[in-house]
């Protein structure tokens, strides 16, 4: 695969690529699992990054990355997520967490544990390809 080598094909050469989002979420409601809004469509780059930073809560959250390498059954709507690892607690408030994983998907996004209401999480989802 030419994107992942960075090498030429044929007589074209490829260059890397790369996506990113970044998305501000704010927990306004009942403590407990939050899937952020923060989805990123990955178009099967392989290497992920997920920078996240807490601004408001008193109490860390956690979070579990996600990935989607297919849509959902017919019965069910948006895409099939599975964990890319297992919960990961915020660091102290404003301290950013740095994740990398190497996942070829078409999704990630983050779920969000919180144990008080007013949780603000700063969020950025990337991928590329070298």
């Amino acid at each position: 695969m030419p994107v992942l080598e960075q090498n030429g094909s044929g007589a074209l050469n490829v260059s890397s690529a790369m996506t990113n989002l970044w998305r501000e979420e704010i927990i306004g409601g009942a403590p407990g699992p939050y899937n952020g809004n923060a989805e990123l469509y990955t178009n099967q780059l392989p290497r992920l990054v997920f920078w996240l930073r807490q601004t408001a809560g008193a109490v860390p959250a956690s979070i579990i990355p996600q990935f989607a390498v297919r849509g959902s059954p017919a019965a069910l709507t948006g895409q099939l997520y599975l964990p890319l690892s297992g919960a990961v607690v915020m660091p102290a408030l404003n301290t950013p967490l740095l994740l990398t994983f190497e996942m070829p998907c078409d999704f990630t996004r983050v779920n969000i544990t919180t144990g008080v209401a007013g949780t603000t999480i700063e969020v950025l989802l990337a991928a590329y390809a070298s």
